[in-house]
């Protein structure tokens, strides 16, 4: 799990100088826009997921992410801790319509533990496997999904895989990965569990083997689909995977109560990441917003509605290709009558407002959307937490028109490749 802190700490350590914003919502165009807030005078703060009551949790954190973050619950205007098991660090990933959280934490011997919360009481989430875990999803019924850290070591000597695993109640069972492969430089299998829908089907990522692994022999993941019963299936990816440099991987973030499952992966091209929608077997790529060649989808509603975000690589110098940063840019994705998608910058939304929406990470039946950007400028300017509302209840689309199919998602940031 300090792998998830330490990427999220290299990507805000140039906020480092940010400044604390207001909790007003402002309304635009329909919308209206609540800045979130933050735990810390002066900090930043980065949502995660919303229920149908309109609930947000995620992480707050100080001025940089190097001192650790804390778990929040946001609620009637209000965000309030949750504080963390004895370490420095917690993270709030999704909260269920009864308004049970789930997430992860550093304990005070330095581990992460998956745990579960109602806002004032905690339960740490057993792992008899190893000696992390964290939890990612839970669905209405408080079935939660997530991995745990198994007793497996890789040539150095650390434990390096992980399995997608359940929990009902505290009690944790492994679920079946695509492949049990092991490598010299890999400890064994990875795979974790994103989301899980009313009916129990979860998704998320499996290692899968060569040729599919990447340049140090490492295996890469697939997009992945468990079925109540724990049967597992490869979503595939929308890429060839003829090779094994490049992004030739996928993985599934979001699955909605009609088994419309969204996520990335690596395109034909085996160079971009793409936002896909994956349905009736079949994954397709959602688009991106103008001439962005990379995306993430991360969650999907009942409605049929996706969020996430579009982005390009900016390169410092055009002849060798050296990437020297990337932007990113919230979008929702509405399914049209033929089954294509229609990707709509949520910033276009809410013109005038003062925000620059960078992603948007969780979306529920109603519309709303939650997500992280910039507002204010310069010296003022924040890294917030945001909520967007529509002004009007969304129109559910038909399902012959969106589900064009039905049957069968740490965190932050673009990468060249993802690894298992």
């Amino acid at each position: 799990m300090k792998m998830i802190i330490r990427k999220i700490a290299i990507l805000l350590a140039a906020l480092a100088s940010l400044a604390m914003g207001s909790g007003t919502a402002l309304a635009a165009s329909g919308w209206t826009i609540t800045d979130l807030g933050v735990l810390t005078t002066g900090g930043m703060s980065y949502a995660t997921g919303i229920n149908n009551s309109g609930q947000v949790v995620g992480w707050s954190a100080g001025n940089d992410t190097t001192t650790g973050t804390t778990a929040f619950i946001w609620q009637n205007g209000t965000m309030s801790s949750l504080g963390t098991m004895g370490g420095t660090s917690s993270v709030a990933t999704a909260i269920n319509s009864t308004g049970q959280v789930v997430g992860y934490s550093m304990d005070a011997s330095g581990s992460y533990q998956a745990f579960t919360t109602n806002g004032s009481t905690w339960q740490t989430l057993s792992s008899t496997y190893g000696k992390n875990s964290a939890a990612y999803a839970i669905n209405s019924s408080g079935l939660i999904g997530g991995t745990i850290q198994t007793d497996a070591k890789d040539t150095q000597g650390k434990y390096t895989n992980y399995l997608g695993a359940t929990w009902s109640g505290s009690t944790a069972t492994a679920l079946n990965s695509l492949q049990n492969v092991s490598y010299k430089v890999w400890g064994g299998p990875v795979s974790q569990v994103y989301s899980i829908n009313d009916s129990g089907v979860m998704v998320g990522k499996s290692s899968v083997g060569a040729p599919y692994g990447d340049d140090n022999g490492d295996p890469a993941s697939h997009a992945v689909l468990w079925n109540s019963n724990g049967t597992v299936t490869d979503l595939g990816t929308l890429g060839l995977c003829n090779t094994i440099s490049g992004v030739c991987a996928s993985a599934a973030f979001g699955v909605n109560s009609a088994g419309q499952v969204v996520g990335v992966s690596g395109d034909s091209t085996n160079t971009n990441l793409r936002p896909f929608i994956y349905s009736n077997g079949q994954m397709t790529d959602l688009g991106t917003l103008g001439s962005s060649t990379n995306g993430y989808a991360y969650a999907i509603n009942n409605n049929g509605q996706v969020v996430g975000y579009s982005s390009d690589y900016k390169a410092s110098d055009p002849a060798s290709g050296t990437i020297s940063s990337s932007f990113s840019t919230a979008t929702l994705w509405t399914i049209n009558a033929d089954g294509s998608a229609t990707a709509i910058d949520l910033n276009s939304l809410i013109a005038d407002s003062g925000w620059t929406l960078w992603g948007a990470t969780g979306i529920n039946d109603q519309g709303q959307i939650v997500g992280y950007g910039m507002t204010g400028e310069g010296a003022d300017a924040t890294f917030h937490a945001f909520l967007m509302s529509p002004t009007s209840a969304p129109v559910p689309v038909p399902a012959a028109l969106y589900l064009f199919g039905s049957g069968l998602m740490g965190l932050f940031g673009l990468r060249r490749r993802i690894r298992a």
